[in-house]
């Protein structure tokens, strides 16, 4: 099958057309049945061909209707200045609008813990995270996860987020999939397990998260679980490097900033081994392609 670059697929039209139509079955995932009227459904087509005017033409009289779908469209249009101009205070009354008709209650936690258009509160924001992750929305479980482990908000219990986490691992979500694998390692909130903790590194890692595969590297160096293996260890560091430059820019000089370390006693048979194998591993799960 021919590989397709995400950047060719933003110029098919095509493609657009499955991409939305993907896009509208998760909204629909989260707001629940019935389908959204068909025209909010153009109105999501319309904003992924790019053709705003239209989008917020069909979109707004639903959203003001009471149209959760529509609500959640508009506001992902004024988060991310899609076809109109950019504003969080916008975003969040739509993304308000929208929670309190059932609808991805998370984006209000979000906007209570880190926006700068409403006052931080991180007990508000765990209300939210509380009441998306309890119907079982994967991100919000990340994120009260995230509250309870840091004591942000509700009080600081480790065991507690050790469950949140595994709630969200178990739907695929790579940065919980990494979080829960931390725990793993320390011993935190779980009896410390490093098989376990391998096992979720390379679930994130498979999801292309730059995190798990630093950390992957420095259990096959250090031998945390295995045996100590110098050209695996280089292997996923090299693979870690790569992802973190293309997905995660400003962390990158964190995550990679032990490379000698991990070339340390490779000769260069092995680091042409080890760069041989990274070049040839892809992520199972991920859109993207870093080669």
């Amino acid at each position: 099958m021919k590989r397709v670059s995400f950047n060719a697929a933003l110029r098919s039209p095509v493609l657009w057309f499955s991409i939305s139509a993907v896009i509208l079955a998760l909204v629909v995932a989260t707001t629940g049945p019935p389908m959204p009227p068909l025209a909010v459904q153009r109105g999501i087509g319309a904003l992924y061909r790019h053709k705003y005017k239209e989008a917020l033409e069909l979109l707004t009289p639903y959203a003001e209707g009471g149209d959760t779908t529509a609500q959640f469209t508009l506001a992902t249009m004024s988060s991310s200045g899609w076809g109109v101009t950019r504003s969080d205070s916008e975003a969040f009354k739509w993304y308000r609008r929208a929670a309190n008709g059932g609808s991805r209650l998370a984006q209000v936690g979000i906007f209570y813990k880190n926006s700068r258009t409403v006052t931080k509160d991180d007990a508000e924001a765990a209300k939210w995270f509380r009441l998306a992750a309890e119907r079982g929305e994967a991100e919000a479980q990340y994120d009260l996860g995230i509250m309870y482990e840091t004591g942000r908000g509700v009080p600081q219990d480790i065991h507690e987020a050790a469950s949140w986490y595994r709630k969200s691992a178990a739907q695929e979500d790579a940065q919980a999939q990494n979080n829960l694998a931390l725990l793993y390692m320390r011993g935190d909130g779980v009896q410390q397990d490093f098989a376990e903790a391998r096992k979720w590194f390379g679930e994130a890692a498979d999801r292309a998260n730059a995190q798990a595969m630093i950390h992957l590297a420095e259990i096959y160096l250090n031998g945390q679980g295995v045996a100590p293996d110098r050209i695996e260890a280089y292997k996923w560091y090299v693979i870690a490097s790569r992802y973190c430059d293309m997905l995660m820019r400003k962390s990158c000089p964190e995550i990679t900033r032990d490379g000698d370390s991990f070339k340390a006693g490779l000769t260069p048979d092995d680091i042409r081994t080890a760069t041989l194998q990274a070049q040839n591993w892809k992520p199972k799960f991920a859109w993207v392609d870093a080669r």
